[in-house]
């Protein structure tokens, strides 16, 4: 459940981002790193499938099909829409 919401927040902040004065995107920036934090559970700066279990949403998120993803990746990622792609059911699945 708190997965879902960490996704579900990220994707919200990076949906806006682009829109938003500098402000509000540095804003959404910090946003979006404190979420990965919160997904990477052993502080190593990269989240991997185990730690975001939901695989297709972590294939949109892992860019360069490593098995991981980092800070600047996720949010990339997100930027170039990975939560508009995600279906409901693979949100839910967080």
């Amino acid at each position: 459940m708190t997965t879902r919401r960490i996704v579900l927040a990220a994707g919200v902040v990076a949906c806006f981002a682009s829109a938003v004065p500098p402000a509000r995107r540095a804003w959404a920036q910090n946003a979006v790193e404190n979420r990965f934090d919160q997904l990477d559970k052993n502080s190593d700066g990269k989240v991997t499938p185990d730690e975001l279990p939901v695989v297709e949403f972590f294939k949109r998120l892992d860019l360069d099909d490593n098995g991981e993803t980092t800070k600047a990746e996720t949010a990339k990622a997100l930027a170039r829409g990975a939560m508009n792609e995600a279906s409901s059911t693979d949100v839910t699945r967080c």
